[in-house]
């Protein structure tokens, strides 16, 4: 390339890289250099002298950190120890199970629900019991304070006529004494004599109501003492049936894992493995 160059009046060949001004003097072509410059990481990369930006670099400061190391693995889990769940009540039907193979279970979790609608009508059919025992066992406490009551009476009817006897014993002795002098008839001797007589029938009659009202007492605490141990047993039926409903929600005896359910729903249970 020629370029127009003033030295001297002459005209010189211009160096390789330079051009020609219109004006008569020549411009030095620019080059742009692309270096490879390499930055503290390692990392190459090309960068143009006149338009790229210097990068970014972000400092952080070097800190030990736990690292969680875990490794997968297939294989087979074998319980520690194994323990049999048995419903406490038997003979009822299985309700509901709450809880399938594999499960993680707590001490004293739900297992199963057994059905208690049978156990439900006995229970109110036991109350019924205790209820109509009580009733007769308030019957027996009226006949025995009735009894009681009767023989105060024969004791006060006794001792009226042992007043009365006495007093006829007394009038008929001082009649037989006169009787004896001559001062009153026989016929006086003999009324006097059957008064005494019939007062000493009725305070042996009087005597026999006392022994008979006595045995009637003994009799009517008898029948309540009776009527009392059937109130107390049907009570007792009634709580121990109300244990078993307790019993009808079959309950974890100890956390774990469902290794292996043995039942089904609508099984009736005899106290075997759930």
């Amino acid at each position: 390339m020629v370029s127009r160059y003033p030295r001297g009046g002459a005209f010189t060949a211009a160096p390789a890289g330079w051009d020609l001004h219109p004006h008569g003097y020549s411009v030095v072509k620019v080059l742009t250099l692309r270096l490879i410059l390499q930055n503290p990481c390692g990392l190459w990369f090309l960068t143009n002298e006149s338009h790229q930006t210097l990068p970014t670099v972000t400092v952080a400061e070097a800190v030990t950190t736990p690292i969680t190391r875990s490794l997968n693995s297939t294989g087979t889990v074998a319980a520690r120890e194994h323990i049999l769940v048995l419903p406490q009540t038997s003979g009822l039907q299985i309700k509901r199970i709450l809880v399938n193979e594999g499960k993680q279970i707590k001490a004293g979790e739900v297992l199963a629900i057994l059905d208690d609608s049978v156990l439900q009508t006995q229970i109110d059919q036991a109350k019924a019991k205790v209820q109509s025992d009580q009733g007769l066992l308030e019957q027996k406490h009226a006949a025995l304070a009735q009894a009681r009551a009767n023989v105060a009476q024969a004791r006060a009817s006794l001792a009226g006529t042992r007043a009365s006897e006495k007093d006829a014993r007394v009038k008929l002795k001082n009649y037989q004494q006169l009787g004896t002098a001559g001062a009153i008839s026989r016929e006086q001797l003999d009324d006097r004599a059957t008064t005494a007589t019939t007062k000493i029938e009725a305070v042996n009659a009087a005597v026999e109501a006392v022994n008979a009202g006595v045995a009637t007492i003994s009799s009517a605490q008898a029948n309540v003492n009776r009527a009392q141990a059937d109130v107390q047993n049907s009570a007792a039926k009634v709580q121990q049936m109300q244990t078993q409903l307790g019993q009808t929600l079959v309950r974890a005896p100890v956390a774990g894992i469902i290794a292996k359910k043995n039942v089904e729903v609508g099984d009736v249970k005899h106290k075997t493995t759930l």
